[in-house]
């Protein structure tokens, strides 16, 4: 593989993190106004020295919560659905290397392989590459 190869899977790699990144931080972002403007709106509403007569501000109130909760819902629905396609594509990933007997990665760590063998009784079992290659190595000498 070459250098500019190398590059390329690099930036899409940065790319599609800092996008999962930045869908997070709106999602956040759009939780904590919408929560704070929701409480400060309805104090202000209920503040009995504010209005004589408030049945016009708890209209617009109303009207207002209630359209930023239906565009809360279906930001919610779009940030945990497109979570439970990222989860569900890593998931895939695993198991197709796993199929194709590419080892996994052991919390993650790029040096540290988990495989997979069969024990004398028939049982699949998961072992470290790195111990296996220790105990050959000092096996040997």
């Amino acid at each position: 593989m070459s250098e500019q190869d190398l590059e390329k899977i690099y930036k899409d790699i940065r790319k599609r993190v800092h996008k999962t990144y930045e869908k997070r931080k709106e999602y956040a972002i759009h939780a904590t106004a919408f929560i704070v403007s929701m409480v400060v709106l309805w104090l202000f509403i209920f503040n009995p020295g504010n209005f004589g007569g408030r049945g016009f501000f708890e209209f617009i109130a109303t009207l207002i919560s209630g359209v930023w909760a239906i565009g809360f819902a279906v930001h919610s629905v779009d940030f945990l659905m497109t979570e439970l396609r990222e989860r569900a594509i890593k998931r895939e990933i695993e198991r197709t290397r796993l199929f194709n007997g590419v080892p996994k990665l052991k919390n993650n760590d790029m040096n540290a392989y988990v495989g997979m063998r069969l024990s004398e009784d028939g049982e699949l079992l998961e072992f470290d590459y790195d111990e296996s290659d220790e105990s050959s190595r000092s096996a040997s000498t």
